[in-house]
């Protein structure tokens, strides 16, 4: 599977190599400079740009992610998932934390903040 964004804003999924491509179903990416996709599974996906957006039907119909700790447009850096399917988040907004999720993007608790130097 491969996911890509274009310039318009939308985002387009394709399951045969790059030989077919078809649009997904959100459109409000149109404001959104997505700077990382990442893939947990084979079907469920994480992107970040002012939000974080989840996927868990491989890159068709996407949500924000419930995340009620986090700045209002947070600008979201990195993204990164481990072996144990734990997703990491490097957020940016006058200030630097990580945050991590362990049930795929549905909660996120902050593990370092880079201001204080402390988990």
């Amino acid at each position: 599977m491969a996911i890509g964004k274009v310039k318009t804003g939308n985002i387009y999924i394709s399951t045969n190599g790059g030989q077919n491509w078809i649009k997904s179903n959100y459109k409000n990416f149109n404001y959104s400079a997505v700077w990382n996709i990442v893939f947990v599974t084979d079907s469920i996906l994480i992107a970040g740009s002012d939000r974080i957006y989840r996927s868990i039907d491989g890159g068709l119909n996407w949500s924000i992610s419930p995340a009620p700790q986090f700045p209002n447009f947070p600008d979201v850096r990195a993204l990164a998932v481990d072996s144990l399917k734990n997703i990491f988040v490097d957020i940016e907004n006058g200030f630097a934390k990580i945050y991590r999720s362990q049930n795929y993007g549905l909660s996120w608790v902050p593990i370092y903040n880079f201001s204080t130097n402390s988990l």
